[in-house]
């Protein structure tokens, strides 16, 4: 490679960045993502069945963020953790009991509860969130109710970006459907960061 080459290539890359500087970037932060430890607040009040109540004692060991448990005095139970909101983990820990008479026993909260444009989330989740800040180009990150997420990068446009994020996260809600029961009642997917 020549000098003459060499320079061409270097002044192409200038110009390319003063565009690209030019040009701004669209950025729309809509939400901070709080990771972090929580607590467990217990109402029990009748007898748990046997498998009911070994249950609720492996959830509690580990309590993570907006959680609930939720049974009957018959043995039906069911139980999630990761949840956005309190509302969210409660809707589908009933639906995941399964039974009319199910009802919340305990519930699982941040240490930090999320204030005005925070989101609660899982630490696996604020990690992907992290990493997909580093990456370039337009982008969308979009999180469900049910603690499912999805994102799009390296699209042609801001609004494609949000489009695609706003598909697979659905599409990521309906798929943890074994381990997080779907439910319209819990809070749709949303975009929580878009940048171009």
């Amino acid at each position: 490679m020549n000098l003459k080459s060499l320079l061409a290539i270097v002044v192409g890359l200038a110009i390319g960045a003063f565009a690209v500087f030019e040009r701004g970037t669209e950025r729309e932060e809509i939400v901070e993502l709080v990771a972090g430890a929580s607590r467990l607040q217990s109402e029990f009040g009748p007898t748990l069945s046997d498998d009911a109540m070994q249950a609720y004692r492996d959830w509690s060991r580990k309590p993570a963020h907006f959680g609930a448990f939720a049974a009957t005095e018959f043995g039906d139970y069911g139980w999630v953790s990761e949840y956005n909101s309190i509302e969210a983990a409660e809707t589908a820990a009933l639906a995941f009991c399964g039974v009319p008479d199910c009802r919340v026993f305990a519930r699982s909260l941040p240490l930090r509860q999320a204030g005005e444009g925070e989101l609660v989330v899982s630490q696996a989740t604020k990690d992907a969130f992290d990493e997909f800040l580093a990456l370039r180009n337009a982008k969308a990150f979009a999180v469900h109710g049910n603690g499912a997420g999805g994102s799009w990068v390296g699209a042609p446009s801001l609004a494609s970006a949000i489009t695609g994020a706003l598909k697979e996260c659905k599409s990521m809600s309906r798929q943890t459907e074994t381990a997080i029961p779907y439910s319209e009642a819990i809070e749709d997917c949303r975009i929580v960061y878009a940048e171009r």
